[in-house]
């Protein structure tokens, strides 16, 4: 499906769901260059692992929907999409990309490259509004919603989100999300952040295993301006993360297990850079062009629901646009790690 800035609304998209035969498989291992056993293929899975998983393939119906705008962040997000579609064992049933942007060059390369490269399951959704786009959701379907600029996504993330919204405990589920203005603040509390100090275009550890002499280290709120709108801060999740990856259990710092964003404090806002929800949980509601507000805040205060996060579904995502103002993307060397780690991890990327 070929769009334009104006777009097509999303209806009832077909689903085409296709068989893991050994014949896939092997073109899935010689797709993936230097894979080894301790990378992420999207192929690997061992036959105790397939029955051990506690959401089986086409058991739900799940889409993914990304938000998209920005080419070069999307080709990253785009591969780690591509390891969790069902083709490959994974939970996606189909991908909807709703066009938020008027560059013409985005569109084009979204019409040309990317929805071609995966045309069984990539679908093209509405531009329009946020509110139209909502509506327009299937009840009884699930979608999991991430920003374009998410730029790594562990394996078994997307089921363990899954698996928590299954249990109905908590009304929208997120990711683990590094460099989240609420979850930063938590991973800094568990002991996975130690300070890193700007040289040039890179940040390199400090003299101290905690946050001393950081910015994290006078963060008392959350919300703040910190973990939000610091150039700095970002990098300290950004360069704490890309130094654990590569170590052996590394990631386990961040598992707080669930995390209930309204445990304490009322209804406070939590950014939605990646969540799961199911179309009956917004696909009636007004939801505002500023559609966090509406999903993190007035929606489960109206309801009196909980939110929660799944500590062991980590996703990075890039920046927040304070941030970018900052110079996080365009005076540091983050965005080109990432890239990196997605070519490490996943294989060639599409060109741009």
């Amino acid at each position: 499906m070929t769009i334009s800035s104006c777009g097509h609304r999303v209806g009832s998209v077909s689903v085409v769901t296709a068989m893991v035969t050994v014949g896939l498989v092997a073109l899935c291992f010689l797709a993936t260059p230097g894979w080894t056993r301790g990378n992420q293929s999207p192929c690997f899975m061992t036959q105790q692992a397939w029955q051990s998983r506690s959401v089986q393939p086409n058991s739900v119906q799940l889409s993914a929907i990304v938000f998209y705008g920005r080419r070069h962040h999307v080709r990253v997000l785009d591969k780690y999409l591509k390891q969790n579609l069902v083709s490959v064992g994974g939970l996606l049933q189909e991908v909807l990309w709703f066009v938020h942007t008027e560059d013409a060059e985005d569109i084009h390369w979204l019409n040309q490259t990317l929805l071609p490269s995966e045309p069984h399951y990539y679908k093209a959704a509405t531009s329009g509004n946020f509110s139209s786009f909502y509506r327009e959701l299937e009840d009884s379907r699930y979608y999991i919603k991430f920003d374009d600029d998410i730029m790594y996504i562990r394996r078994g993330s997307i089921e363990a989100m899954l698996h928590e919204k299954l249990q109905s405990r908590y009304w929208m589920v997120s990711a683990n999300v590094i460099n989240h203005p609420v979850l930063s603040h938590v991973h800094a509390s568990l002991g996975a952040l130690q300070t890193y100090r700007q040289q040039g275009r890179e940040f390199v550890l400090g003299n101290s295993s905690f946050l001393d002499g950081s910015p994290f280290k006078s963060m008392d709120n959350p919300h703040g301006k910190c973990a939000l709108g610091s150039m700095e801060c970002a990098a300290i999740s950004h360069y704490n993360f890309l130094a654990n990856i590569d170590k052996e259990g590394g990631l386990d710092k961040y598992d707080f297990g669930t995390w209930d964003f309204n445990a304490f404090d009322g209804y406070p806002r939590w950014s939605i850079n990646t969540f799961i929800f199911k179309g009956s949980d917004l696909n009636k509601e007004e939801i505002l062009a500023d559609d966090e507000k509406s999903i993190a805040v007035l929606l489960p205060e109206m309801k009196q629901v909980h939110s929660g996060a799944v500590g062991k579904a980590i996703v990075v995502h890039l920046s927040y646009k304070p941030q970018r103002e900052d110079g996080l993307e365009l005076q540091t060397n983050v965005a080109a790690h990432y890239v990196a780690l997605a070519r490490k991890l996943t294989g060639p990327l599409l060109d741009v």
